[in-house]
Protein backbone atom coordinates (compact mmCIF):
# COMPACT_ATOMS: atom_id res chain seq x y z
CA UNK A 1 0.00 0.00 0.00
CA UNK A 2 1.50 3.57 -0.79
CA UNK A 3 1.02 6.14 1.65
CA UNK A 4 -0.44 9.02 0.53
CA UNK A 5 1.99 12.34 -0.25
CA UNK A 6 3.55 14.09 2.75
CA UNK A 7 1.24 17.38 2.22
CA UNK A 8 -2.00 15.29 2.34
CA UNK A 9 -1.33 13.88 5.41
CA UNK A 10 -0.16 17.55 6.80
CA UNK A 11 -3.92 18.74 6.25
CA UNK A 12 -5.36 15.97 7.92
CA UNK A 13 -6.83 18.90 10.44
CA UNK A 14 -9.91 19.90 8.28
CA UNK A 15 -12.50 17.81 7.10
CA UNK A 16 -11.57 17.39 3.38
CA UNK A 17 -8.24 16.46 4.23
CA UNK A 18 -8.75 13.77 6.60
CA UNK A 19 -11.59 12.43 4.26
CA UNK A 20 -9.05 12.37 1.77
CA UNK A 21 -6.85 10.35 4.66
CA UNK A 22 -10.07 7.75 5.01
CA UNK A 23 -11.07 7.54 1.35
CA UNK A 24 -7.36 6.07 0.78
CA UNK A 25 -6.77 3.80 4.00
CA UNK A 26 -10.27 2.99 4.70
CA UNK A 27 -10.14 -0.29 1.78
CA UNK A 28 -7.06 -1.28 2.97
CA UNK A 29 -8.10 -1.27 6.52
CA UNK A 30 -11.71 -2.86 5.94
CA UNK A 31 -9.80 -6.26 4.20
CA UNK A 32 -7.68 -6.90 6.82
CA UNK A 33 -10.52 -6.31 9.85
CA UNK A 34 -13.21 -8.02 8.05
CA UNK A 35 -11.01 -11.08 6.93
CA UNK A 36 -9.71 -11.14 10.72
CA UNK A 37 -13.39 -10.63 12.09
CA UNK A 38 -15.47 -12.51 9.82
CA UNK A 39 -18.40 -10.62 10.47
CA UNK A 40 -19.34 -7.76 7.98
CA UNK A 41 -21.09 -6.05 10.94
CA UNK A 42 -18.16 -5.84 13.79
CA UNK A 43 -16.07 -5.27 10.99
CA UNK A 44 -17.76 -1.99 10.56
CA UNK A 45 -17.75 -0.96 14.21
CA UNK A 46 -14.47 -1.38 14.19
CA UNK A 47 -13.72 0.03 11.33
CA UNK A 48 -15.62 2.94 12.33
CA UNK A 49 -13.24 3.03 15.73
CA UNK A 50 -9.99 2.56 14.05
CA UNK A 51 -10.66 5.88 12.09
CA UNK A 52 -12.19 8.04 15.38
CA UNK A 53 -8.77 7.01 17.07
CA UNK A 54 -5.99 7.77 13.88
CA UNK A 55 -8.02 11.37 13.48
CA UNK A 56 -7.95 11.74 17.68
CA UNK A 57 -4.04 10.93 17.59
CA UNK A 58 -3.34 11.81 14.25
CA UNK A 59 -1.21 15.51 15.91
CA UNK A 60 0.88 12.90 17.76
CA UNK A 61 2.15 11.27 14.43
CA UNK A 62 6.27 11.87 14.05
CA UNK A 63 6.50 10.59 10.97
CA UNK A 64 9.10 8.30 11.97
CA UNK A 65 7.59 5.02 9.96
CA UNK A 66 5.09 4.98 7.43
CA UNK A 67 1.47 5.78 8.02
CA UNK A 68 0.42 2.93 6.20
CA UNK A 69 2.11 1.26 9.37
CA UNK A 70 0.90 3.40 11.87
CA UNK A 71 -2.63 2.53 10.74
CA UNK A 72 -2.03 -1.15 10.47
CA UNK A 73 -1.26 -0.83 13.94
CA UNK A 74 -3.86 1.07 15.05
CA UNK A 75 -6.40 -1.37 13.21
CA UNK A 76 -4.97 -4.69 15.14
CA UNK A 77 -5.35 -3.23 18.43
CA UNK A 78 -8.79 -1.80 17.50
CA UNK A 79 -9.61 -5.46 16.53
CA UNK A 80 -7.52 -7.80 19.20
CA UNK A 81 -9.66 -4.99 21.91
CA UNK A 82 -12.79 -5.69 20.15
CA UNK A 83 -12.67 -9.26 20.23
CA UNK A 84 -11.13 -9.29 23.83
CA UNK A 85 -14.41 -6.85 24.72
CA UNK A 86 -16.49 -9.42 22.85
CA UNK A 87 -15.31 -12.63 24.63
CA UNK A 88 -15.44 -11.11 27.93
CA UNK A 89 -19.00 -10.82 26.96
CA UNK A 90 -18.94 -14.36 25.58
CA UNK A 91 -20.69 -12.75 22.42
CA UNK A 92 -17.74 -14.10 20.03
CA UNK A 93 -19.91 -16.34 17.16
CA UNK A 94 -18.26 -19.46 16.14
CA UNK A 95 -19.42 -18.33 12.41
CA UNK A 96 -20.19 -21.19 11.11
CA UNK A 97 -21.85 -19.53 8.34
CA UNK A 98 -20.12 -22.40 5.42
CA UNK A 99 -22.88 -22.88 2.65
CA UNK A 100 -22.27 -26.58 0.72
CA UNK A 101 -23.36 -26.48 -2.46
CA UNK A 102 -26.82 -28.13 -2.94
CA UNK A 103 -26.56 -31.58 -4.19
CA UNK A 104 -23.04 -32.05 -3.51
CA UNK A 105 -21.51 -34.52 -0.87
CA UNK A 106 -18.07 -33.09 -1.24
CA UNK A 107 -17.03 -29.55 0.03
CA UNK A 108 -15.59 -27.18 -2.22
CA UNK A 109 -12.03 -25.95 -1.97
CA UNK A 110 -13.37 -22.56 -0.69
CA UNK A 111 -15.50 -23.89 1.95
CA UNK A 112 -12.26 -25.63 3.06
CA UNK A 113 -9.91 -22.98 3.24
CA UNK A 114 -12.29 -20.81 5.63
CA UNK A 115 -12.88 -23.76 8.29
CA UNK A 116 -8.93 -23.76 8.51
CA UNK A 117 -9.08 -20.28 8.69
CA UNK A 118 -11.91 -20.01 11.25
CA UNK A 119 -9.19 -22.43 13.10
CA UNK A 120 -6.61 -20.06 13.45
CA UNK A 121 -6.82 -17.21 16.45
CA UNK A 122 -7.55 -13.79 15.27
CA UNK A 123 -4.19 -13.02 15.91
CA UNK A 124 -3.01 -15.57 13.42
CA UNK A 125 -5.47 -14.78 10.48
CA UNK A 126 -4.25 -10.96 11.19
CA UNK A 127 -0.76 -12.24 10.50
CA UNK A 128 -1.52 -14.41 7.98
CA UNK A 129 -3.76 -12.54 5.55
CA UNK A 130 -1.67 -9.10 6.07
CA UNK A 131 1.43 -11.05 4.67
CA UNK A 132 -0.01 -13.65 2.23
CA UNK A 133 -3.07 -11.86 1.23
CA UNK A 134 -2.49 -7.97 1.57
CA UNK A 135 1.37 -8.28 0.44
CA UNK A 136 2.61 -6.25 4.32
CA UNK A 137 6.43 -6.63 4.34
CA UNK A 138 7.88 -8.58 7.40
CA UNK A 139 10.08 -5.10 8.37
CA UNK A 140 6.09 -3.41 8.17
CA UNK A 141 4.73 -6.19 9.82
CA UNK A 142 7.66 -6.34 12.75
CA UNK A 143 6.98 -2.56 13.28
CA UNK A 144 3.09 -3.27 13.88
CA UNK A 145 3.21 -6.18 16.17
CA UNK A 146 6.34 -4.93 18.17
CA UNK A 147 8.52 -8.44 17.41
CA UNK A 148 11.26 -8.67 15.23
CA UNK A 149 11.29 -9.69 11.63
CA UNK A 150 13.01 -12.77 12.07
CA UNK A 151 10.23 -14.27 14.64
CA UNK A 152 7.52 -13.49 12.27
CA UNK A 153 9.26 -14.94 9.54
CA UNK A 154 9.23 -17.99 11.20
CA UNK A 155 5.60 -17.58 12.85
CA UNK A 156 4.45 -17.14 9.12
CA UNK A 157 6.25 -20.27 8.17
CA UNK A 158 4.77 -22.23 10.77
CA UNK A 159 1.27 -20.65 10.11
CA UNK A 160 1.74 -22.17 6.99
CA UNK A 161 2.51 -25.30 7.49
CA UNK A 162 -0.41 -25.35 10.17
CA UNK A 163 -2.45 -24.49 7.13
CA UNK A 164 -0.98 -26.78 4.52
CA UNK A 165 -1.40 -29.54 6.97
CA UNK A 166 -4.96 -28.82 7.67
CA UNK A 167 -5.31 -28.85 3.79
CA UNK A 168 -3.74 -32.23 3.88
CA UNK A 169 -5.65 -33.71 6.73
CA UNK A 170 -8.79 -33.04 4.90
CA UNK A 171 -7.52 -35.27 1.30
Amino acid sequence: MLDLPLEDLQNYGNARGFKKIYDHYAPFVWRIVLRTLKNEIDAKIVLQNVFVVLYKSIKNFRFESAFSTWIYRIALNETMKFINKKKSRRELPLNDDIEVKSGEDRISDKILATKILNSLSAQERFLLISREVEGISFDDLAEITGKTSGALRVEIMRLKQKVRESFDEKF
